[in-house]
């Protein structure tokens, strides 16, 4: 974006893919709820569709072209990077955080069923509470773009 000197977009388009992102999980959850009432296989075997179609679909994307030749290999790019972080204390910080934040976030999604077996909530409900989660992060995303749009 910055090569075509669209930098103002991209927050519009940050904003509008995680609100959209939400709306596909929340989608996904309700969904995904009604199969497991029917069947707890169904769910598992119903996401293996996208997931072979994603996987035919990889096979005929191409790298694009590269000017330097430093950036070619992932894993020169890898262990720079680890580098990078290592060497800097902040930046250390930020991705330990970061990543305690996800796994405190995804603990959250993995023990909503348990609790839910335990006060004996029937698993349809599984689907809408956690779409009911998916949708309330749509909240954050769509107002922020809004408001960058009248600050830009």
């Amino acid at each position: 974006m910055k090569a075509e000197n669209k930098e103002r977009y991209f927050k519009k388009i940050n904003g509008t893919y995680f609100a959209l992102w939400s709306l596909g999980a929340a989608t996904g959850s309700i969904i995904g709820g009604h199969l497991a009432a029917i069947s707890l296989n169904l769910p598992v075997l119903m996401t293996s569709i996208p997931f072979a179609i994603a996987l035919i679909l990889i096979l005929f994307i191409r790298e694009p072209h590269y000017d330097k030749d430093g950036n070619k290999n992932i894993f020169v790019h890898m262990k720079n990077t680890s580098r990078l972080i290592l060497n800097n204390r902040q930046l250390l910080m930020l991705m330990v955080g970061m990543f305690l934040l996800i796994a405190l976030g995804d603990a959250m999604f993995v023990l909503n069923p348990i609790y839910f077996e335990f006060k004996s909530i029937p698993i349809i409900y599984f689907g809408y509470l956690s779409a009911l989660a998916f949708f309330s992060f749509i909240c954050g995303p769509l107002p922020c773009a809004f408001n960058l749009r009248k600050v830009w």
